[in-house]
């Protein structure tokens, strides 16, 4: 098996156990997407493009591959609407990226 199907294969099964997620601010609209990792929340921003995860900054930006299977998963979740939506207020946006924050550094930390 390739590796590009082992990657299909992973993104499919991120889709399918509902770890993609939408997070909806409002009344900003504001959006923030995020892929329930392994190790913890990873951070996407598909448009950048960029992602938290160890991958990403030493596969990706050491330019080894040119992808993350997180961005893969939310380019997946988008094409075919397969995400979870969560709303939340505008509020919460800073506690939010506090405790998104957090998860992201502890996986780096832990290592």
């Amino acid at each position: 098996m390739d590796s590009a199907h082992n990657k299909s294969k992973v993104v499919e099964r991120i889709l399918n156990e509902g770890r993609v997620k939408r997070h909806k601010f409002l009344p900003s609209g504001r959006e923030i997407w995020s892929v329930v990792g392994s190790l913890g929340d990873q951070f996407v921003a598909e448009g950048q493009p960029f992602c938290t995860c160890g991958h990403f900054h030493f596969g990706v930006l050491g330019g080894k591959t040119e992808s993350c299977i997180h961005l893969d998963a939310v380019r997946a979740a988008k094409r075919e609407h397969s995400y979870e939506m969560l709303e939340i207020e505008d509020a919460d946006y800073g506690r939010f990226l506090f405790l998104l924050t957090r998860s992201v550094h502890a996986q780096f930390g832990s290592k």
